[in-house]
This record gives structure tokens, sequence and C-alpha cells, in this order.
């Protein structure tokens, strides 16, 4: 009687583990998985790609599924296998270190609008800190803003409320560069990787949706 009451608990438990790592396993957790993999290669980068959202705003960006890592290699070979379900994503590696995950066809016309200008300091409130904030300066700029004016184009609205920390200063100012030049310029302060989703809607308009991981 004892074994067999001792059988049931262990199948009990067993059962609660793997019910426990199926909802672990069900948990899509993309995001974090492509940070590890770059933090721990000491690598910065980018991720582009399409999206069909329902509207053209309010939407933050929708990281694509990847799975663990299935091979060795270096953090590009890497991240590429982990891409295996979307095999229109091709990741490479840049001279500079960054790791670029494209997917193919992905419009990059905003991407590179020249901005003449950017500083990341206000002259009342100081110094720019955190990712967020320098992403709201960056497409803040007129350059950038009659860009999606002509075209049309819709992003997130962006808001911060209540208690927010205070995160390290972003340095300096940018002069004469392109919009992918200026987030990969906040990476050098918060390593990581920003994010670029190009949006359709039902009604054929166009979002773009950027964040910083």
């Amino acid at each position: 009687m004892f074994a067999c009451r001792a059988i049931l608990g262990t199948a009990l438990i067993l059962a609660g583990v793997c019910n426990a790592q199926q909802v672990a396993l069900n948990v899509d957790d993309s995001a974090q998985l492509i940070r590890n993999l770059l933090k721990d290669a000491h690598v910065s980068g980018s991720l582009g790609y399409s999206a069909f959202c329902k509207s053209a705003s309010g939407r933050s960006p929708v990281i694509p599924h990847v799975g663990i890592p299935r091979r060795e290699g270096s953090p590009a070979e890497v991240l590429q296998s982990m891409f295996g379900n979307w095999a229109t994503i091709r990741v490479t590696e840049e001279p500079n270190g960054l790791v670029r995950m494209v997917e193919a066809d992905v419009p990059t016309d905003i991407l590179e609008i020249r901005i003449h200008h950017i500083s990341f300091a206000d002259a009342e409130a100081g110094p720019i800190s955190g990712p967020p904030l320098a992403l709201m300066k960056i497409l803040a700029a007129p350059e950038v803003e009659a860009f999606m004016k002509e075209g049309d184009i819709r992003t997130t609205a962006f808001r911060i409320e209540g208690f927010y920390p205070r995160l390290p200063d972003i340095p300096g100012e940018l002069y004469d560069v392109t919009l992918s030049e200026a987030l990969d310029s906040v990476l050098r302060t918060f390593p990581g990787y920003w994010v670029y989703e190009n949006c359709t809607t039902p009604e054929d308009t166009r979002s773009v949706n950027f964040r910083f991981y």
C-alpha cells in the first residue's frame, strides 16, 4: 500500500512538473531570447521586419517568434538558426560588430532619412536619459516628421506616465546622420538592439513602430 501511494505521489509530482514546463514553453519570450544572446556575445544590433496590424496606431512592435539556438557559431549564425520559422529574415554581422536581423523586402526608406542635427539635451530639462526618451527625440526630428506627414505614416504614440527611474544620460550631439545611425548611437550607452516594425492595415495605411530592448 505504501509503495502504491509513493508511486501515485511521484506521478502527481511529475505531472505538475510537466504542466509547469508546458506553461513555460507557451510563453513567447522571443525578445528576451534575442537580448540574452546579444548580451552574452557582447554585441548589439537591430531587427527590422514587416507585419500586418489591425490599426495604424497604439501598437508596440510584436517580435517575430524565435526558437532556442540549434547550432553553435558566431552570434549571427546562432541567431539565424533561431529564426528558423522566418525564412525571409537574414542575419548578418557588420564590420563594426553590429548584428543586423532584417526581413527581405522590408521598406527601409524611413531608416535612410538624413537628419541634420539631433541634440540629446534639453535647454530646460537637461540631458536626455534612457532609450525611450532618446527615441522620442529622434522621431521628433523635423526631417522625420516631414517624411511621415508627406507619406501619411503613423507611429506609436509615446507616453511616459507615473514614476520613471532616471537612467544614464545619453551624451553628445549628432550631425548629418541617418535615422538608423541615430538609433545605433543610443546602443553605445545602452547595449542591446532596436526594433523597427513596418505595419500595414486592412485600410492599406502604414505605421512604423520602434522600440529598444
